[in-house]
C-alpha cells in the first residue's frame, strides 16, 4: 500500500518538488517552504507530520539534496502514531465510516440512558449533494448532521461547510477528534443551532478554495456555495453527554 503522496499522485522524483496536492513549485531547494505552505494551505486534508513521514526517501531527497531542504522534516513524531497516521489519508472515508458508527452506537446508548422509551430514528445520506452524512430523529426532532474528523494531533483550524446547507433548519456540523492508534473519539466539536433553527450564518466567512491544482495563472478555482468556518467557532471540547444536550436540548439530561 502506499503511503507517499508524491508516489500515489505519481509525481517524478527530480530535484525540483511540486505539491502533490495544488501542483505549486517550490523555490530554492527541492522542499524548501513545504512546512509553511502545507500548514497555510492543505492542514485541514492532510496534517503536515502525516504527508511528511508518509514521503518515501525518493520523494523526500534526503540522499544528495542540500541541508536546507531538511527544514521540510517534523522537529518530532510519536513513534507509535506514525504507523497509523501515515495511512489515514488514504483511507479518511474507512476511519470517517468507523467513527460515526461509534458516534451513532455512542449517542444512542447516551439517549436510552436518559430515557429507554425514546424513539430514535438513523438515517445516512447516500449523496452528498446535500451537505449532510447523518440524519438522527428523536422526540419529534431531527438534526441533519455534517461529519468532519481530526486526529488528536491534528491542527485543522477551520473547515469547510456548504451555504445552503447552513440554511437548513436542524442542520449542524459536528466534527469528531479521535485518537489515531484506538480510533476512539476523545471529544466533539458542535457548529448549529436549536433543532429548529438553522446555523449561525456563515456567509460572511472566507470562500473555500478548491484543494485540487491551481488553474493556468496560478490561482485556486473557488468553491462558491462553500465557507471556511474558524475552528474556534464551533463549540467544545465536548463530551457526548454535552453533544446529546445541543441535539436535542428539550431531552432531560439527567438519569433515569
Amino acid at each position: 500500500m502506499k503511503t507517499c503522496l508524491c508516489c500515489a499522485k505519481n509525481l517524478p522524483t527530480t530535484s525540483q518538488k511540486d505539491c502533490p496536492l495544488c501542483g505549486h513549485q517550490f523555490k530554492g531547494h527541492g522542499w524548501d517552504g513545504v512546512d509553511a505552505h502545507w500548514k497555510a494551505h492543505h492542514e485541514a486534508q492532510m496534517p503536515y507530520t502525516t504527508f511528511w513521514t508518509g514521503l518515501c526517501d525518493s520523494h523526500r531527497g534526503t540522499h544528495g539534496e542540500s541541508p536546507t531542504a531538511q527544514r521540510g522534516v517534523p522537529k518530532s513524531s510519536n513513534p507509535v502514531d506514525a504507523p497509523y497516521t501515515q495511512v489515514l489519508a488514504e483511507r479518511s472515508s474507512h476511519v470517517e465510516n468507523i467513527l460515526t458508527h461509534a458516534l451513532i452506537a455512542a449517542i444512542a446508548q447516551d439517549l436510552w440512558r436518559r430515557d429507554p422509551w425514546l424513539d430514535v430514528q438513523v438515517f445516512k445520506a447516500e449523496v452528498d449533494d446535500s451537505g449532510f452524512d447523518l440524519v438522527l430523529g428523536c422526540n419529534g426532532s431531527m438534526r441533519y448532521i455534517q461529519i468532519k474528523q481530526t486526529h488528536l494531533k491534528g491542527k485543522a483550524a477551520k473547515y469547510s461547510l456548504r451555504q445552503d446547507f447552513s440554511q437548513m433548519a436542524g442542520g449542524c456540523a459536528v466534527v469528531l477528534v479521535y485518537d489515531a492508534v484506538t480510533l476512539g473519539t476523545d471529544h466533539c466539536l458542535f457548529f448549529g443551532g436549536p433543532p429548529d433553527a438553522t446555523m449561525p450564518d456563515i456567509e460572511d466567512n472566507p470562500v473555500t478554495l478548491s484543494p485540487g491544482r491551481r488553474k493556468a495563472d496560478g490561482t485556486r478555482k473557488i468553491r462558491g456555495n462553500y465557507r471556511d468556518v474558524a475552528r474556534k467557532h464551533f463549540q467544545g471540547p465536548l463530551t457526548i453527554s454535552q453533544l446529546v444536550d445541543l441535539l436535542f436540548p428539550n431531552l432531560n439530561s439527567q438519569e433515569l
